[in-house]
């Protein structure tokens, strides 16, 4: 599989599930797991793209430790992708406002917490390299990107 492929094959099972989880790391040492909707450009196919609140929690995590892991599969669980990377903060409008077009309509949670729309920060993980899993077929394959 190439990173091309992997990059639409998470864009696929996206628009199957819908939602995907991201693991951080706590400011104490500790792995933290939460539901999110991020989105990929195909044509930016290095990174994974989502939105979160300058002031929560994750944000100063990150700032701290960016090693990130994100989990997707479809609903059957008969495809899962994980992925490992960097992630970078970045208070880009013109970068937030793409990924805002592309899924704000999605981020029912994320609108209900955060009111104020104009205090939110795009989240970019870099990635370092994917593992595709098919349990049912047996098949996984690994696919390196930047810095493995």
């Amino acid at each position: 599989m190439t990173k091309k492929e992997i990059i639409l094959k998470i864009d696929e099972l996206l628009d199957n599930s819908n939602c995907a989880i991201l693991s951080t790391v706590s400011s104490d040492i500790k792995p933290c797991l939460r539901w999110m909707y991020p989105t990929i450009f195909p044509d930016m196919e290095q990174a994974i793209y989502a939105i979160t609140s300058a002031d929560f929690l994750k944000v100063e995590d990150l700032k701290k430790n960016p090693s990130a892991s994100w989990m997707f599969q479809t609903k059957e669980l008969n495809e899962i992708i994980n992925v490992s990377g960097k992630i970078n903060i970045i208070d880009n409008p013109s970068l937030k406002s793409m990924i805002i077009e592309k899924i704000g309509s999605k981020l029912h949670a994320f609108w209900k917490l955060k009111k104020e729309s104009s205090d939110y920060i795009a989240l970019e993980t870099i990635i370092e390299y994917a593992v595709y899993f098919n349990p049912m077929e047996g098949e996984k394959e690994i696919v390196k990107f930047s810095g493995s």
